[in-house]
């Protein structure tokens, strides 16, 4: 059941990577696709907000576009949303995102939040000095 939220308890098990970039989604039955901004991302779902909520029901089929460097299909659910600043915001989990789109998105991340990704990657494995042109031996 989804629900609208002020505080939520954070509950990823996997971090997100905050990514502020136009988002296009197209939604089947709806002929044009929703305009807004991204505001995280990881292979497990993403936040975005946009003009409009998103309908109430069963996983959703969009076809997703970041920016002009990533474009990929995704079904997924809508756990949350709140209205903030006459946007609504929404949190997307994914359901299904084949392969290729993943690895799409994994290294769309990877150049865009490269000093993000960078910090909490080594962070999590002990290596902070990693990109920093030293070696361990």
């Amino acid at each position: 059941m989804r629900k609208e939220v002020e505080n939520m308890d954070e509950r990823r098990t996997i971090p997100r990577w905050r990514l502020d970039k136009d988002v296009s989604v197209s939604i089947p039955g709806r002929d044009i696709p929703l305009r807004g901004r991204t505001v995280d991302i990881n292979l497990k779902g993403m936040q975005i907000a946009l003009p409009v909520e998103l309908p109430d029901g069963a996983a959703l089929k969009m076809d997703v576009s970041i920016g002009r460097g990533l474009a990929f299909s995704v079904e997924a659910t809508v756990p949350w949303r709140r209205h903030e600043g006459g946007m609504h915001y929404h949190g997307l989990q994914f359901t299904r995102l084949n392969d290729a789109d993943k690895d799409s998105v994994g290294d769309y991340v990877r150049v865009q939040c490269a000093d993000q990704w960078r910090e909490h990657w080594w962070e999590e494995v002990g290596h902070p000095s990693y990109g920093q042109g030293k070696t361990e031996e």
